[in-house]
């Protein structure tokens, strides 16, 4: 019981910083959202040696994005890292973050071992944070744009997300 407690509070807490920072108006750039999106994830994945790659089109560095999208696009990005980390038993995560055609494209692929998307999206599981990967599609249409998620098993996943952008 107490164990979780434990990780309940720690989720809530990690919840909780991820709400004070995005509503803070300093951090509406994507050079700000890129550098904690490399400050969630590196310092975890590190700790099962998994590779993190975080590749972007400098110009994409001045976008900015109000607070609403700021906060779900880090979300999302969390959500597919944090999934990985935990189910995939991946060695790598790749992500790329463009903008074309008025769209900001964001894909985080991992080498895991793939899971039945159907399956999941269906499914009952709950986390703190909201429904999984149903919480980030529901994220994705927040932000009128759209998610897609693949995954083959033994081949790996790829969370797509992609929104309009002013």
């Amino acid at each position: 019981m107490l164990g979780k407690i434990k990780v309940t509070s720690s989720e809530m807490i990690s919840e909780m910083n991820d709400i004070v920072w995005t509503i803070h108006p300093k951090n509406d750039s994507m050079e700000k959202i890129i550098h904690r999106m490399e400050s969630y994830a590196r310092p975890m994945l590190m700790t099962r040696n998994i590779d993190f790659k975080l590749e972007y089109d400098p110009f994409i560095l001045t976008t900015h994005l109000e607070m609403e999208k700021r906060k779900n696009f880090y979300l999302v990005f969390k959500e597919a890292v944090n999934n990985a980390f935990k189910y995939s038993g991946c060695s790598e995560i790749i992500t790329r973050i463009s903008n074309s055609k008025g769209k900001m494209e964001m894909q985080i692929k991992d080498n895991g071992v793939g899971f039945d998307v159907q399956q999941e999206m269906t499914g009952d599981k709950l986390t703190l944070s909201g429904n999984g990967l149903r919480n980030m599609k529901m994220r994705a249409e927040e932000m009128k744009g759209s998610l897609q998620i693949n995954s083959i098993a033994g081949k790996g996943s790829v969370v797509r997300l992609s929104i309009p952008i002013p």
